[in-house]
């Protein structure tokens, strides 16, 4: 074979391994595009993703009854997202109960929902009734997580009474702006009128 028609083949070669890798890419951003919608987090005004869990009974067991936002349609709800390895999560925990707790009469629910799915429910049992004993406790394997954007945690979701997201609060930067920032969005919510 001569040099041309060997540099000739190694550039064939060269050039399909250029187009193959540009078709990957091609295809992959199709998918990305396709899927954008899922990949942005949540935010206010849309509608909140479906909850429907299974509740950490008082023993510490993952129970047959389940818990689903639709039950709580009317309520302005607090979502907390968290898991029990998360100090921020533990920290915010009281603040989150002291502030759905004064707006409890105004029909305001907390539904805690812990990402570690059913290994540690026990100890997920134990930290909310030490930390935030009026919240509905709920175990998530990351589904839920997962539809509502969770990327850090403590995350927390209002939800007005007619199913929008109110407000999203992502981190936990002390008690004092969280409590501010809960009460606020807490406030906004029920002023919007129910469904």
């Amino acid at each position: 074979m001569s040099e041309t028609a060997s540099r000739a083949r190694s550039r064939w070669a060269g050039g399909m391994v250029v187009a193959v890798i540009a078709l990957v890419f091609a295809l992959d951003l199709i998918a990305v595009a396709r899927s954008w919608d899922r990949l942005r987090p949540i935010g206010a005004g849309g509608a909140a993703p479906a909850i429907d869990l299974p509740r950490i009974g008082d023993d510490g067991r993952v129970g047959p009854d389940r818990v689903s936002l639709a039950s709580l349609r009317g309520r302005v709800v607090v979502v907390d997202f968290w898991e029990t390895w998360c100090r921020p999560c533990r920290e915010s925990m009281p603040v989150v109960e002291r502030v759905t707790a004064r707006h409890a009469a105004g029909g305001v629910a907390l539904v805690s929902v812990c990402s570690d799915g059913t290994e540690r429910s026990a100890e997920a049992r134990r930290l909310v009734d030490d930390l935030a004993p009026r919240a509905t406790l709920l175990a998530d394997d990351g589904a839920v997580a997962d539809r509502y954007g969770v990327a850090t945690i403590p995350h927390l979701v209002v939800i007005a009474r007619d199913g929008s997201i109110a407000s999203v609060h992502r981190r936990y930067a002390g008690a004092a702006s969280l409590e501010r920032d809960l009460d606020a969005a807490i406030q906004e919510a029920l002023s919007r009128p129910a469904p």
